[in-house]
């Protein structure tokens, strides 16, 4: 608990993979994440999933994905990929709620108060009280998830963002994030996200996934990486440089089906 999951130097390798044209890791690396994810969206038995910390990227879709997800005051929640030139993956399009478009977008965190209220989470707990409550969900023998749900509604805190959470703000948010090229592109996985299953969202993230690691539209995967966790330099040249040249083909082109020779994601039967 209270530690970061998601690793950086996983990601360097992929676009280090990129670069020297072993496309294919990078892809195999991904298919077997989100295949992870799904089993884990889909797992019959009761997962519950402790956010007392830094809960980010990957680190989200591994818990995120679970039955039960415990927030307490120590978390951070955020889908920060943007900042890398990526877009939020590992089923994010399926989870994300109401504040989806803009955490897309920006990057920006959520408290485990946040969480809580835009249903992110399905409890919240204060982290004074985990140890007490993990050692008896240790003994505790469950028949099904209604023992589960009786048992953590017993421990849990209620919970109220402060005055400064962005949840206050969501008209404001919705009508400055209403509009452009590039919001359009997470606005669609967002809002197809909605009315669709996990599984159509995670093979719609691999499309753009695999179409991100090969530069087939844009090195801003490599140069983000490269502007934020090689040189440390936080200035990436993006190409293209600003949202006006960003053209509908190129939106359109991160949803277009993979081409034939190319597999689509192929999930677990569970």
């Amino acid at each position: 608990m209270g530690r970061i999951v998601s690793i950086e130097a996983d990601i360097t390798l992929w676009s280090k993979l990129g670069l020297e044209g072993k496309e294919e890791e990078c892809k195999e690396y991904f298919r077997t994440l989100y295949s992870f994810m799904y089993v884990l969206g889909t797992y019959s038995k009761p997962h519950v999933a402790i956010l007392d910390g830094i809960t980010m990227g990957g680190g989200a879709g591994i818990s995120i994905h679970g039955a039960y997800r415990i927030a307490t005051n120590k978390t951070i929640f955020a889908m920060p990929e943007v900042h890398i030139g990526f877009h939020p993956d590992v089923g994010s399009s399926y989870f994300l709620s109401l504040p989806g478009e803009y955490l897309a977008l920006t990057g920006d965190t959520l408290s485990g108060e946040e969480m809580l209220a835009c249903g992110l989470a399905t409890h919240y707990l204060t982290t004074a009280r985990l140890s007490s409550m993990e050692e008896q969900l240790g003994m505790l023998i469950a028949d099904d998830f209604s023992d589960i749900e009786t048992f953590l509604a017993k421990y849990a805190d209620s919970a109220i963002p402060s005055e400064k959470s962005v949840l206050h703000r969501l008209e404001l948010v919705n009508k400055c994030f209403g509009h452009g090229t590039v919001e359009e592109i997470v606005n669609a996985l967002i809002q197809e996200g909605r009315y669709q299953t996990l599984s159509q969202c995670l093979a719609r993230e691999y499309r753009m996934t695999v179409k991100a690691i090969s530069r087939q539209i844009s090195n801003d995967f490599c140069e983000g990486i490269r502007s934020r966790l090689v040189d440390k330099c936080f200035t990436p040249k993006w190409d293209p440089p600003c949202l006006e040249q960003v053209s509908q083909d190129m939106v359109n082109a991160y949803f277009a089906p993979l081409p034939i020779n190319e597999p689509d994601l192929e999930l677990p039967c569970c």
